[in-house]
């Protein structure tokens, strides 16, 4: 039995003996990637777990020895079945690894911090060498270019070297621009209201007062065929008026009141205004319960042509006018366009009266409009001064049909014009100007662009032979 004990506890030895050894191969090779200090507490490690295991090995020998004791009455006891459970047990406890993380932690903080401050640096040095190089590059290009060496405006360096023109208003006292309510306090009291009648109608329209003894501008179209009308100042005051002079051409009309010591307005210049200028109009829309009323707007457009139709659907006249967008109504006709000086700059004359528009408005611009005023006020001739405001549409004085190709003349309007002496009935029009006519809103499309007196050059045929005529425009 004591044999039996001691060969055991040789065999347990034994067993003990190489799992540490095996522990000590496999430190020895994490002993090779840390550090000394790792190493050392590597190496104390080792020795608890041989310790651990020394123990446990004790604790194994004395349940053995009791199973030895019990087997000496039990037949024919197996020697070698605990030693084999010994082994296998000692085999499956895996080897104890210690490792310093606190360490490791510390060296790859230390080791992080230094590639940070590294790159810092560089980082910085790379961008303070770029802005010194540019600078440098900036500084030295001013300098050519002061001294006239080169021109780096054409450059992709430089700056754009198409010509631009950049429109500066100064809006300080010194400068005359007025707010809108000093516009309306400035001028409303030489805005009036034109009351009118005759035996089947009546209405109402504006004016301003141009001078002190009684002249007032209205609409022509206000006036015309009334038999009465009276001239209500912005304070309530009412005068019979008389109609100096009109012209349904233009649209312009001259009042007359027995009155003196009127106020007035003053007249700008409308070829001053400039797309996008504030503007007011200050009239009485729709009835005589808003009078003085005032709408603001700019200019939407400055020299419009605007078509005038007739009842068949012809050009009748074109008039040359501002557009606002300033709203007016009936009742503003004849009233003042305003500018931001407190300046009469147009005289309101109509509007695209229908539900499909808002804010295109018109007026007669002074410019073109008060020296007819002034002729009338002084007796003048003035025909040579309405195509300022007015013109008639070129016409050739013909009526066509449509024709393949072109367009066949059926009759001549009259003998004056050039082209009865020219042109045959019967004629085929097939271009005018090098322009191809294939149908009449071709034609009508093409005389738009002249003004009467201009000479066209018409290619047309007759008996299918081609032929050219120069013609004078009526």
């Amino acid at each position: 039995m004591e044999e039996l004990e001691k060969n055991l506890n040789e065999n347990e030895i034994s067993s003990q003996d190489d799992l540490a050894d095996a522990n000590e191969q496999e430190q020895a090779k994490a002993d090779m990637t840390v550090s000394e200090g790792t190493a050392q507490a590597q190496s104390e490690a080792n020795a608890e777990a041989v310790s651990e295991s020394a123990e446990q090995t004790n604790a194994e020998t004395e349940v053995s020895a009791e199973s030895a004791t019990a087997a000496e009455s039990a037949p024919a006891p197996v020697v070698a079945e605990p030693i084999r459970q010994l082994r296998e047990n000692t085999e499956r406890k895996p080897p104890v690894y210690r490792w310093n993380y606190e360490a490791q932690k510390n060296f790859m903080n230390s080791d992080t911090k230094k590639k940070r401050k590294s790159g810092a640096m560089i980082y910085a040095i790379v961008v303070t060498g770029v802005f010194v190089v540019a600078f440098a590059l900036l500084a030295f290009l001013l300098i050519l270019n002061g001294l006239g060496i080169g021109n780096f405006a054409d450059s992709p360096l430089g700056n754009d070297s198409s010509e631009r023109v950049v429109y500066v208003r100064e809006h300080d006292p010194a400068s005359g621009v007025l707010t809108t309510q000093e516009i309306y306090n400035k001028c409303l009291p030489a805005v009036v209201t034109v009351s009118v009648s005759s035996e089947t109608a009546s209405g109402v329209g504006s004016g301003f007062i141009i001078s002190e003894d009684g002249y007032i501008v209205t609409a022509n179209h206000v006036v015309e065929g009334m038999k009465s009308v009276t001239v209500i100042m912005s304070n309530g005051d009412k005068f019979p008026a008389d109609v100096i002079d009109g012209n349904e051409f233009t649209d312009l009309a001259l009042l007359k009141v027995a009155t003196r010591g009127l106020p007035t307005i003053a007249i700008g210049k409308s070829s001053n205004l400039l797309v996008g200028d504030r503007v007011v109009a200050i009239g009485t829309p729709a009835s005589i319960d808003f009078e003085g009323s005032l709408s603001e707007g700019i200019v939407s457009y400055n020299d419009r042509v605007f078509k005038i139709y007739d009842d068949n659907g012809s050009v009748e006249k074109k008039m040359t006018l501002i557009q606002t967008s300033a709203l007016v109504n009936p009742g503003n006709s004849g009233c003042p366009l305003i500018n931001e000086y407190g300046e009469v700059v147009g005289i309101i004359t109509m509007k695209l009266n229908s539900s499909y528009y808002e804010g295109m408005c018109f007026a007669i611009p002074t410019d073109s409009a008060m020296p007819i005023i002034n002729a009338m006020k002084n007796g003048e001739n003035y025909d040579a001064l309405l195509s300022a405001v007015s013109k008639y549409p070129a016409k050739l004085g013909i009526t066509v049909n449509n024709a393949d190709p072109g367009v066949k003349i059926v009759e001549f309007a009259s003998s004056s014009y050039d082209i009865s002496r020219k042109m045959q009935v019967g004629d085929v029009i097939v271009s005018v100007d090098s322009a191809t006519v294939t149908s009449i809103s071709d034609l009508s499309q093409i005389l738009d662009r002249y003004d009467p007196g201009d000479t066209v050059s018409i290619v047309f045929l007759r008996n299918s032979q081609r032929m050219r005529v120069d013609v004078v425009l009526g």
